[in-house]
């Protein structure tokens, strides 16, 4: 079992009300959650719109693409900050002639802790410590 990464030096910190243009420490988080190796999103609600889809292949959207890939010593890890509950909200991502993925996992040795979902929007996919509507 992986250790918490909180305080972790490498750890970078996003938050809804965050910007990719901040430097993801814990006081000025980023909003995307591509970013760094390691990963906490603090508590609320993201709302995803259609302008953040990631890619788009054949009848698939894929909103948020984590194919980063870590090494056995040093795995890529997206985790819930401790106590928080992160609420990714795709209900605004309409697109009705494709499959909308919420998350889409191609990297290797990497850990999205209290999630692992393929969602589309209108669904609720809740598991412990992230939550995809």
């Amino acid at each position: 079992m992986l250790r918490s990464p909180v305080g972790a030096s490498d750890s970078s910190y996003l938050a809804p009300e965050g910007a990719d243009t901040n430097d993801g420490s814990k006081q000025a988080p980023f909003a995307a959650l591509q970013r760094g190796d390691t990963v906490l999103p603090r508590g609320g609600t993201y709302l995803i719109s259609e302008a953040q889809i990631a890619r788009k292949q054949r009848i698939r959207a894929y909103c948020t693409q984590l194919d980063k890939s870590g090494a056995r010593e040093n795995p890529i890890r997206y985790w819930a900050y401790p106590n928080e509950k992160p609420i990714f909200d795709f209900s605004n991502v309409k697109l009705p002639s494709r499959r909308v993925i919420a998350f889409s996992g191609q990297g290797r040795l990497a850990a999205l802790e209290g999630a692992g979902s393929h969602g589309r929007a209108g669904h609720d996919h809740t598991t412990h410590a992230i939550r995809v509507l």
